[in-house]
């Protein structure tokens, strides 16, 4: 018995178009999540910066010690570009 089998993958129309995606360094406080720098090719990229976001946020907001500091991993819809972490423009994405 002969099965088939295709020369080549599936065609591209065939596969579901994929999101842009992208990590976050990010502050929890209850339910709300702030995007404070990014979005980073990479996880490790984000962890990286970490403490830098929390130092400038802790020295600048009254409140900033009691956020949760931590990554995210962020994805959008086909066509729609990730949004810039509030602080990129304050702090850049690396020191």
């Amino acid at each position: 018995m002969h099965e088939h089998t295709p020369d080549s993958a599936p065609a591209a129309a065939d596969a579901p178009e994929a999101g842009a995606e992208g990590f976050y360094v990010s502050a929890r406080y209850r339910e709300r999540a702030r995007l404070l720098l990014g979005p980073y090719p990479t996880h490790q990229e984000a962890r990286d910066n970490v403490a830098r976001a929390r130092r400038y946020v802790t020295e600048n907001d009254v409140l900033g010690w009691l956020y949760a500091y931590g990554t995210l991993r962020g994805e959008m819809k086909p066509g729609r570009p990730l949004p810039a972490g509030h602080l990129n423009d304050l702090i850049g994405l690396t020191e």
